[in-house]
């Protein structure tokens, strides 16, 4: 009887031995993943919702943008700066009454390299500017920058009426900005 149960015992801890050569037990490591070209997706985010998604500038510098207001950067999956939505700059002469203030007009400032897929490429540089008076009529604009193609849609603005004409109340503002690679 004790030479049945040392028996029972090696057989036991002999298919013990063997379960880790079992299929179900065998560990697997992942294989590398091919390089991955990055056409569709290339761009993180492809759509900024300004001045929410933007990063204040609080005197300093991003990307090619100073000094006030909001910039938002467009970066790609490999992890480089590929371009920039600035929101805004106001070339008239801007109105305030205290509360808020009042512009003739604004301008989105906007930058790209001109290679989407080299980082080292020429950051080139470029805008999209509205009167008052475009954009109660026009809420898209367009522009290439680099190799980017840059669409902004106004998505809320309220305007004031002056005795030189409408204003935009720029505290107002919202845009939308669209990114996307130009071939």
């Amino acid at each position: 009887m004790v030479a049945g149960m040392i028996l029972r015992f090696f057989i036991v801890f002999a298919l013990l031995a063997l379960l880790p050569g079992c299929p179900s037990s065998v560990e697997i490591e992942p294989s590398p993943s091919p390089p991955q070209h990055h056409e569709d997706g290339f761009l993180v985010p492809t759509t900024f919702h300004l001045p929410e998604d933007g990063t204040p500038n609080d005197n300093g510098t991003i990307g090619p943008f100073c000094c006030t207001d909001v910039t938002a950067t467009v970066q790609t999956t490999d992890g480089y700066a590929a371009g920039y939505a600035h929101f805004y700059y106001v070339v008239g002469q801007p109105f305030t009454d205290g509360k808020t203030t009042f512009a003739p007009d604004v301008t989105i400032a906007l930058a790209g390299l001109a290679d989407a897929h080299d980082p080292a490429s020429t950051l080139e540089t470029g805008e999209i500017s509205w009167t008052a008076d475009e954009m109660k009529l026009l809420k898209v604009k367009s522009a290439q920058v680099g190799q980017f193609q840059f669409t902004v849609t106004v998505e809320e603005v309220s305007f004031a009426s002056s005795s030189d004409g409408d204003l935009i109340d720029v505290g107002t503002l919202e845009v939308r900005v669209d990114v996307t690679v130009v071939d």
